[in-house]
């Protein structure tokens, strides 16, 4: 598989997997991203590389980050990427969430310490 052929699976598979996650239809993707449905549906069958607009339209409508299309399911599974995905996560939270996530955390912390 070339390097553009990769692209085009990574891309296809992201939005796919996130679209799905959403519950959304093709139809309804593109509504979203204002984008045609026949091109949603190229996209994702691997017959059409998107311009970097429409991948930010996309993004935007998934409620992503541009580069989480760009990422691999596999590498989107280590736990580098993830770490980096909860600092994220926590630096566009507010006051309240992070007071949240951080009693969950020491939660499950403190859970993980009983049974060592």
């Amino acid at each position: 598989m070339n390097s553009i052929e990769r692209i085009k699976n990574i891309i296809a598979t992201q939005i796919r997997t996130y679209r799905l996650s959403k519950g959304w239809t093709q139809e309804r993707l593109a509504e979203e991203a204002s984008l045609a449905p026949t091109f949603i549906s190229r996209i994702e069958s691997e017959s059409r590389l998107l311009s970097l607009e429409s991948l930010c339209q996309i993004g935007e409508a998934l409620g992503l980050e541009v580069f989480e299309l760009l990422i691999s399911a596999e590498t989107a599974k280590t736990s580098d990427y993830r770490k980096k995905q909860l600092i994220r996560i926590i630096k566009k939270s507010s006051p309240e969430q992070i007071d949240l996530y951080f009693d969950l955390v020491s939660a499950l912390d403190k859970k993980n310490l009983k049974h060592k």
